[in-house]
């Protein structure tokens, strides 16, 4: 587009000093009738560091020596961290919903290989709560697109509906025939192991008494983590690149918890989805899926 704008950057923005940097960015009230307009950030020269992985590889107990796919969601997302915090995202970041994920992974990634990075506000949708916006990550090597990631937020401008009171309790969620099925605990300092690999310090995952800043009653799972540990549970299931994840997430998943990850295989790849252990709530639902997605 024409009226798109372009910033060059020489390093890789640092996620630790988003959240000090996001206090000041002057942003008007969310509204409707607010839209993004077009931009990209682009680091033409980077690489994975090997503590950075291993210390991510640790934290979900993916294998060695491969770059796990969903890594450049991490590596990388201080790039769409930049791109949210230019005049052109022009919502308050205090409040946004992250409501999908979806990637491609097109190839293994090496350490040290040189790559390429960009990222940009693309599509966005006035729906009824407000406005959704897809922030897209490209992670190049030379000419060639190995990565493509999309995270899709939500800017409310729309209240909330009210829960009923008095509703009748609701009925387990049932599992289908033939899923795979474990329970893990997620203690309450899962937002904090998380923020100390990713650099992502969003408040609302930290401590109970922050996230009620943000009307949260206890801190909740970083949405990315939820994701990345579902993921490493089934990376010796999955399919080779190329392949793609894509991921709804339902609702938060407060800390401390204990959740039941239930996975199937079908003829298209590999369905999975993490409800609470007792099958009353689901925090997320996705795909595995071999082969480039559109």
């Amino acid at each position: 587009m024409g009226d798109e704008r372009h910033i060059a950057l020489r390093r890789l923005p640092s996620m630790r000093r988003f959240y000090a940097r996001a206090l000041w960015a002057r942003k008007p009230a969310q509204r409707p009738g607010l839209v993004p307009r077009p931009l990209v950030v682009s680091l033409p020269r980077t690489a994975i560091e090997p503590r950075p992985l291993a210390a991510y590889r640790q934290l979900f107990g993916f294998a060695e020596p491969a770059v796990p796919w969903a890594y450049p969601q991490v590596w990388a997302g201080s790039m769409s961290a930049e791109v949210m915090l230019a005049p052109e995202f022009p919502f308050r970041l205090a409040g946004l919903i992250h409501l999908r994920s979806a990637f491609r992974a097109l190839r293994p990634l090496a350490v040290g290989e040189p790559l390429a990075l960009s990222a940009r506000l693309a599509a966005h949708r006035v729906v009824k709560q407000g406005t959704e916006v897809d922030l897209v990550t490209e992670v190049c090597a030379g000419d060639q697109l190995v990565w493509r990631g999309t995270n899709t937020v939500l800017a409310r401008t729309a209240a909330r509906p009210r829960r009923r009171r008095g509703a009748s309790p609701p009925t387990p969620i049932e599992l289908p025939p033939g899923a795979d099925a474990v329970e893990w605990s997620v203690p309450a300092d899962t937002g904090r192991r998380y923020a100390r690999v990713s650099g992502d310090y969003n408040p609302i995952h930290l401590f109970a008494v922050t996230a009620k800043l943000f009307g949260f009653e206890r801190a909740i799972a970083h949405g990315l983590w939820s994701l990345a540990r579902c993921l490493a549970q089934l990376e010796l299931r999955a399919p080779a690149p190329p392949l793609g994840v894509e991921v709804e997430f339902r609702r938060p998943l407060v800390l401390p918890n204990r959740v039941l990850m239930v996975s199937r295989s079908a003829a298209d790849g590999l369905s999975f989805a993490l409800h609470s252990a007792a099958r009353t709530e689901t925090f997320l639902f996705g795909h595995v899926r071999p082969g480039e997605l559109g």
